[in-house]
């Protein structure tokens, strides 16, 4: 799709700043992932034991009382198609995170003034990223990103 297509399918010139947004949010995280990617800790363990488990199939044995599943699911096709699991799980926390920025300008569309908006996304975008990739593996925002979702309706 080149350019003009795009623009009558859109109906506009420019993408927008959420986009722009995004895609520098994308740019870094996914540069700065290969020096953050041996960074786990133990819950990132459990997690990852749990997304090979259902990667495998073996639901019974996946299934417990402690952790809750929806992190391992998230991460259980990506490790079940050949990805490094430490880098699945960057991966997984990268777009939750990335879920959290779209849920937090959802949520502040109406708010004015917007370039107040915008410097606070730009803000939240930077230790969005830095907790993506520095805190090791864990489900916190991609729950994050469900709640604000969900808090704006």
């Amino acid at each position: 799709m080149n350019f003009s297509q795009w623009r009558r399918r859109w109906g506009r010139k420019y993408p927008s700043g959420i986009e722009l947004l995004l895609a520098l949010y994308a740019l870094i995280g996914l540069g700065r992932l290969p020096a953050f990617r041996y960074q786990i800790n133990p819950d990132g363990v459990a997690y990852i034991d749990l997304a090979r488990l259902y990667a495998d199939g073996q639901w019974w044995t996946a299934i417990n009382a402690y952790w809750s599943p929806m992190f391992s699911w998230l991460l259980a096709p990506l490790i079940a198609i050949g990805l490094n699991p430490l880098i699945a799980g960057k991966l997984v926390q990268l777009g939750g995170g990335a879920g959290l920025l779209v849920a937090m300008w959802l949520l502040s569309r109406h708010w004015r003034p917007r370039w107040m908006v915008w410097s606070l996304l730009g803000a939240m975008a930077v230790v969005i990223l830095s907790w993506a990739l520095t805190y090791g593996t864990t489900p916190d925002l991609v729950l994050a990103a469900l709640v604000v979702g969900f808090w704006q309706y």
